[in-house]
């Protein structure tokens, strides 16, 4: 795990070859902080108030997520129901 103020080798290379081909990369110290702000990212592009707009909330493989010292899925644990309720327009 690395900390926000010092990301790993690994991620300071994702994020430049990332950023080459115009992605936006963000790099948060914990998952709430994440999650806050995707949700925020949603609400602020408004796309429950268009039709034909979807956000769709995905966990990760298990067969990853099994291996030792992995770290959990990002929404392991999160209620995917509650989440589409907090944005529905």
């Amino acid at each position: 795990m690395f900390s926000a103020a010092v990301p790993s080798p690994a991620f300071s290379s994702f994020k430049a070859r990332a950023e080459a081909v115009s992605a936006e990369v963000h790099h948060f110290p914990t998952r709430a902080e994440a999650l806050a702000f995707i949700l925020q990212f949603l609400r602020d592009e408004g796309g429950a108030d268009n039709p034909g707009c979807y956000a769709v909330w995905a966990d990760s493989t298990p067969a990853k997520s099994a291996l030792a010292g992995a770290p959990r899925p990002f929404l392991d644990g999160l209620m995917k129901s509650e989440l589409a309720a907090s944005l529905a327009g």
